[in-house]
């Protein structure tokens, strides 16, 4: 799967412990379209090569509040469990918001366009 990592991630608390940011974005890697990671512990670090105590660690973090988070969505968690009465899979929470954003090659890409058509446009017969 593909996934959009933005910069600004550098930013925020994820920043504050790489092991964490970098199991997150393994979870964003493994992710399907809507955001979910249907896979235990054991299989995100089989298929990451991320030891099972690191993933196991990171999850528990990602599962928390952060009161620091710029979403205020699920209290700033980053995951959420999908069933709690198993413990393995997991919702990105704010997956959909930034799968629309849009990156800066995109917003060029999407100018260009509209100037293109603006031209047809203006030298096209009435």
């Amino acid at each position: 799967m593909y996934a959009k990592i933005y910069e600004q991630i550098f930013d925020s608390t994820l920043a504050e412990n790489y092991q964490v940011r970098h199991v997150f974005e393994d979870l964003l890697k493994l992710a399907d379209q809507d955001g979910v990671v249907d896979r235990t512990r054991e299989a995100i670090a089989r298929r990451t090569n991320v030891p099972l105590e690191i993933v196991r660690m990171a999850i528990d973090e990602l599962e928390k509040p952060d009161l620091d988070s710029r979403s205020k969505k699920h209290d700033g968690r980053r995951i959420i469990p999908l069933e709690e009465h198993r413990g393995w899979g997991w919702q990105i929470v704010n997956h959909g918001y930034y799968r629309k954003l849009k990156t800066a090659d995109e917003m060029r890409e999407a100018a260009k366009e509209r100037r293109r058509k603006l031209r047809y446009d203006i030298g096209k017969p009435t």
